[in-house]
């Protein structure tokens, strides 16, 4: 027990020199209807903020830049394809077909949640620690947002001028 705080139990010590005090994480939850709102990029930036709170920054910026640059556009890329494919070979179902798709991303996402980080969200559960707010989950939604936006505003102007431009000239 310590000394200055006699009612702190030895799992909150403990706890507090591996992850640091204070520093609370996203939940499952907050991860999961992440995912559901804003696909795998939201949750993987959410899994990385979890990952700079308990001192693990060199997965932190990995995550973060893997979700940013090779999940989210690997997600897109699915399901494009799924749409694709689904409107050339089945026609009706394109709506289960989505839908399935869609709900599968905050699955993936508390999966990987779980799998990464399930042990040290646990033991700071345990240890009496708060989970993050439900408006830092929606700010990192709307982050994602953002960064899809962003990135379809470059890739619709950057690409536009870039090929239709050279289009032009050997016309």
């Amino acid at each position: 027990m310590d000394a200055a705080i006699p009612h702190r139990s030895p799992v909150a010590a403990l706890a507090e020199r591996l992850f640091g005090a204070g520093r609370p994480l996203f939940g499952l939850i907050a991860i999961g209807t992440a995912g559901l709102f804003a696909g795998l990029m939201a949750s993987g930036l959410m899994i990385a903020c979890n990952y700079a709170a308990l001192g693990r920054r060199r997965a932190a910026w990995l995550t973060g830049v893997a979700s940013v640059l090779v999940i989210a556009p690997g997600s897109f890329l699915i399901l494009t394809m799924l749409l694709v494919l689904n409107m050339s070979y089945f026609g009706g179902d394109i709506a289960w077909v989505m839908a399935v798709a869609l709900i599968a991303q905050p699955l993936i996402a508390l999966a990987w949640a779980a799998t990464a980080q399930g042990r040290s969200m646990k033991a700071l559960a345990s240890a009496g620690y708060p989970t993050r707010p439900g408006w830092h989950a929606a700010a990192m939604v709307l982050a994602a947002w953002l960064l899809w936006a962003l990135g379809y505003v470059v890739l619709r102007f950057g690409l536009d001028q870039l090929v239709f431009s050279r289009a032009h000239k050997w016309a």
